[in-house]
């Protein structure tokens, strides 16, 4: 019988896998012819040779047995037409031969694919090589860019495609680019570099400026004169400016001061003239600042009766830092008392001298109730302005300054504008600080609606996005696009600046940083119905302050107090302080619920009083000690469970025993503390008079020797008047 066997080989595949592989192994039936046996006689084996024979015929078989001829193995092998017995190759060897084949053809194809593509790029490249000669040739020799830049923007500039730009970039070796993406100004000035392009820098500030067109000198006119009255509180101001407008303006305002600036146009036979009224108080003095800054000429005004004053010598400073000539009206020449003498002398000692006296300074005295010397004035404050030769361009572009802004209910944030030079017309779009607008509606300073305003004029003008500082710059632009792309850098630097300005710690300004975490802080709100008064009050609050209190301004605007206020004032603990505005119903009654404290006022004066008040409470008491009694120790006892008590005789005054001690040896302090125990004789008592012996038991304290002194006290709690860092100022 034939035996069959079977054997599981694993082969490994290309891929790196394995596969069973079944190698059978057929043994046939071998028929052997025997040869042919020469008929002999019997003879008897010889000893051994029937063995031998036995192993020759088993080594032959073994032979044919193992015979490669005999063994069929049918492995991915075509069928033998001589093998009829064979069986056909197993269906995962045909698998692997097609397979085989198939990498085969794929290899070939991929090589013949990347010679194509190196063929492509190589032209590409060639191409492209031959665009960027031709691209090259259109870069500029000079261009500007600011401190970052997108590579789209950048590529605009160099006149060149953004993949060009890309390419450069990747060949310095910065990947991972898109033409959205923005570059630093160092990188750009390498990419244009490498093009021939010389770059230059311009910071965010010169791309926040807007250059004030001046126009063609021809078209200057002369222009009417700014001029701004100055003076100390109740000296005059608003009554003068009454006097020249006939119009009552103080009647209107709180405690006889001019609150904000107001600005107006008064037309007289030589010529016009623009009056700015600046507040006369301390706390506008950084308002009044301003308005030296946008005027040509500052009016003085000095009582004849009170002479110079401390907000007068604040005037003098500021006109004089402005650079602007100045003209002193001596007025109240109606009250007995009046001397004009007397003033020119003060102000000669503040380095004002009259024409008089030598001086520059044209001096006019007046009677402002009267209305005597007013026409004058005028008449000195137009020769002034022909001596400087005020002109304007009314064919450009305006500029001027803002003197006040608020909220107005149903208008929004309404600005009052003086135009400096060119002319303001409806319509256009401008500029103002960080926030654009366009010229939506315009007013005199009698209500009357404009289409137009010439160089010295002052405005109303509606269409603001916000509420502008006092004394911002205001400028006219092409349009409302170019006015939104100045207002965001702008707004972008002030982020900036105020990054930069965020205060770290370190070595340096350790112990400033400690000393201020020990300042008690009285935290306020504050609202206005206008800006400028917004921002003197803030201005004057926040310079009060020491050492060891002062006050923080958690939040100030204009418009009436409302129900964020109030959250905010709960949140952070603050008074709300509202100037000529009150809460709304709303907010009222949350300030009721949340326990705020919100106070309205009607003068500035009052809330700076009130302020100096509270920082006064917050001051730590001072301690003053009051000496009430002396004794001299006559003897010391030594008691058990009580220790020493000193057998006094109190010399002066009357002992208490809530008083405190003092032991004195030789005239020097030894020890100072509580009485522990006052007796007398064997009693204690609460008081001891002059002239009486008495016990005095020393708490803590036991070293007493006869010849001490003791000397009683009380510590006294005193009230600290509040000392400002700048109250002189």
């Amino acid at each position: 019988m034939a035996e069959d066997t079977a054997k599981i080989k694993l082969r490994k595949n290309v891929d790196g896998s394995t596969t069973k592989v079944v190698v059978k192994k057929v043994a046939k039936k071998v028929k052997l012819k025997k040869p042919p046996v020469k008929k002999e006689k019997k003879q008897a084996p010889a000893a051994g040779s029937e063995a031998k024979a036995g192993a020759e015929k088993k080594d032959k078989n073994q032979a044919s047995a193992s015979s490669p001829k005999k063994r069929k193995i049918f492995v991915a092998k075509k069928k033998n037409k001589k093998d009829e017995g064979g069986m056909p190759p197993s269906q995962k060897a045909l698998n692997y031969h097609k397979k085989q084949q198939h990498n085969q053809f794929k290899h070939k194809y991929k090589r013949e694919e990347v010679l194509e593509e190196e063929k492509k790029i190589e032209k590409l490249e060639s191409s492209t090589a031959k665009n960027d000669v031709n691209e090259a040739a259109n870069v500029p020799d000079k261009i500007e860019v600011p401190e970052t830049i997108s590579i789209k923007n950048l590529a605009q500039k160099l006149n060149l495609k953004a993949a060009t730009v890309l390419k450069k970039l990747f060949s310095l070796g910065v990947m991972n680019l898109t033409v959205n993406d923005t570059v630093d100004a160092e990188s750009a000035v390498i990419v244009a570099g490498e093009f021939n392009c010389e770059v230059k820098v311009i910071s965010l500030a010169e791309q926040s400026k807007v250059e004030a067109e001046k126009g063609r000198e021809k078209d200057y006119v002369a222009r009417a004169p700014v001029v701004t009255v100055m003076g100390h509180v109740d000296h005059g101001k608003t009554a003068l400016l009454d006097a020249i407008r006939d119009s009552n303006v103080i009647a209107g305002e709180s405690g006889g001061i001019t609150q904000h600036i107001g600005a107006y146009k008064v037309k007289n036979k030589k010529g016009d003239i623009l009056f700015i009224d600046t507040p006369g108080h301390a706390a506008f003095s950084e308002m009044r600042a301003r308005g030296a800054d946008v005027t040509d000429i500052v009016i003085l005004v000095v009582s004849a009766v009170d002479g110079v004053k401390p907000q007068t010598v604040e005037a003098i400073n500021h006109t004089k830092a402005a650079g602007v000539p100045f003209i002193v009206a001596v007025n109240k020449m109606d009250l007995d008392g009046a001397d004009p003498e007397k003033v020119k002398k003060e102000l000669s000692e503040q380095g004002v001298l009259s024409e008089e006296w030598g001086g520059e300074v044209i001096f006019q005295n007046i009677s402002a109730v009267k209305k005597t010397g007013i026409q004058g004035l005028l008449e000195a404050v137009l020769l002034q302005a022909d001596m400087l030769e005020l002109k304007g361009n009314p064919k450009v572009k305006a500029m001027g300054y803002v003197l006040e802004s608020k909220v107005v209910k149903g208008k929004g944030h309404v600005v009052s504008v003086i135009i400096k030079n060119g002319t303001l017309k409806k319509g256009d779009a401008y500029i103002c600080g960080k926030f654009p607008g366009k010229i939506r509606a315009m007013f005199d300073d009698q209500g009357q609606s404009l289409q137009k305003a010439g160089p010295s004029s002052a405005v109303e003008i509606i269409g603001l996005s916000g509420s502008a500082a006092a004394g911002e710059l205001f400028q006219v632009v092409a349009d409302e696009k170019e006015a939104k792309k100045i207002a965001e850098r702008r707004e972008q630097l002030e982020k900036e600046n105020k990054a930069q300005n965020v205060k770290t710690v370190n070595m340096s300004n350790l112990f400033d940083t400690l000393q201020d975490s020990k300042i008690t802080e009285y935290k306020v709100l504050i609202k206005a119905d206008v800006y400028g008064s917004v921002e003197a009050i803030k201005g004057t609050l926040q310079k009060m302050q020491n050492n060891e209190v002062r006050i923080s301004v958690m939040h100030a605007a204009t418009g009436a107090i409302n129900e964020h206020d109030i959250n905010l004032a709960a949140t952070s603990d603050a008074l709300v302080i509202g100037f000529k505005v009150k809460p709304n119903n709303k907010a009222r009654k949350l300030a009721e619920q949340a326990g705020v404290v919100v106070k309205q006022y009607n003068v500035i004066y009052e809330i700076i009083d009130d302020m100096k008040e509270a920082l006064a409470g917050m001051l730590k008491s001072e301690e003053k000690e009051k000496i009430i009694a002396g004794a001299e120790v006559k003897d010391v006892f030594n008691i058990s469970g009580v220790g020493k008590i000193a057998g006094c005789l109190v010399t002066e005054g009357k002992v208490k025993k809530s008083n405190k001690v003092k032991l004195y040896r030789d005239n020097t302090l030894q020890y100072s503390g509580d009485i522990a125990s006052l007796r007398r004789y064997k009693d204690e008592v609460k008081e001891v008079a002059s002239g009486t012996e008495c016990g005095v038991a020393i708490k803590d304290y036991q070293d007493i020797k006869s010849g001490d002194y003791l000397e009683f006290y009380e510590v006294e709690q005193v009230k600290r008047t509040l000392e400002l860092d700048n109250q002189n100022e």
